[in-house]
């Protein structure tokens, strides 16, 4: 019946959703015919359409959340927007004064809170911190590999000190924060798991080489898991935010198009609801990361914002340095 009613009207709603998926989820109802099938996402359901039958079918809100990067920014703002009476949250991070402080605020919001003060860098630690909360919430639903840091440009220096941290927070850190839940998931043959990279992740910037890198392997990564996990119920996916209003962007002297946090943790949520492959916002962000790949990259390199002028290693209490002979 909801077929028959909606396929007149199917050339204009499809527009319609493909106008919405460049916007970045701006509009509350889509539609989508696949397999021939046709599907409206109205909100956190879904109708699926078949010929002789109409199914409601309720998106899962997870309930069993991790969380990497959880003592500020994103990560806190995430673990602030999922926390309600019935969810447990495990969250990692290294400021331990921050991750108490989160902890008070959210368990009087109802939820179960298990804190981690851990280096997301060291991978049999953090691999017990995940047995850990596997046994605590007895399954998982969700995984957020938020954690990350941004450098100053040193490469005129020769100084590769920053970089290597960068690449171990940024990139080790997402593949130990998210595989050791693999398993568990696989077993369940359901969750979901999340990698934050970010806008530059797309394209190569002057003065961001290294923090581009690192988030392009993020995405890459993520694009490769997804592929692996297919078919297994397990969903792997991307959120490639551009710039939001967290402390990372404090030292970022030139920033366009900011989101405040609220409204980009609401996204970013609406996304992983819609089990996306890659979710890049704002929408003029968006739309920026296809215009440059088609861009020369003389124009690149004078369009690109100015590079940052302090690392934020310090201020997330990672120490650098060489390690002893």
């Amino acid at each position: 019946m909801a077929e028959a009613l909606l396929e007149p009207w199917f050339p204009l709603l499809s527009s319609l959703f493909w106008w919405q998926r460049f916007r970045g989820l701006r509009t509350d109802c889509i539609v989508l015919r696949k397999n021939g099938r046709m599907r409206v996402l109205c909100g956190s359901a879904q109708w699926v359409c078949r010929r002789g039958s109409d199914k409601l079918l309720a998106m899962k809100t997870p309930t069993r959340i991790f969380i990497t990067g959880a003592s500020s920014g994103l990560g806190a703002g995430l673990a602030r927007h999922y926390a309600r009476p019935g969810v447990t949250l495990g969250l990692v991070a290294r400021r331990r004064d921050l991750l108490a402080t989160l902890q008070a605020d959210l368990a009087q919001r109802g939820a179960t809170v298990h804190v981690y003060e851990q280096d997301v860098c060291d991978t049999s630690k953090l691999a017990a911190c995940a047995r850990d909360f596997l046994e605590r919430a007895q399954g998982i639903d969700l995984v957020l590999a938020n954690a990350g840091v941004g450098i100053r440009n040193s490469i005129h220096e020769g100084e590769s000190d920053e970089v290597a941290a960068l690449m171990q927070i940024n990139v080790i850190g997402v593949t130990n924060t998210l595989l050791p839940f693999v398993p568990t998931m696989l077993k369940q043959k359901s969750g979901t798991l999340v990698g934050m990279s970010s806008m530059a992740g797309h394209q190569a910037l002057p003065g961001r080489t290294a923090y581009c890198a690192s988030k392009a392997a993020v995405r890459v990564f993520m694009d490769g898991l997804r592929m692996d996990l297919h078919g297994t119920g397990v969903h792997a996916m991307t959120l490639c935010p551009g710039f939001v209003d967290t402390p990372l962007i404090q030292d970022n002297p030139s920033t366009f198009w900011v989101v405040d946090l609220e409204r980009g943790v609401r996204l970013m949520a609406k996304a992983i609801a819609a089990r996306k492959r890659t979710y890049t916002f704002p929408w003029q962000m968006n739309l920026l990361h296809y215009l440059a790949k088609c861009l020369p990259e003389c124009v690149v390199r004078r369009l690109a914002p100015a590079p940052r002028t302090r690392s934020s290693l310090r201020r997330e209490g990672v120490s650098i340095g060489r390690p002893a002979p």
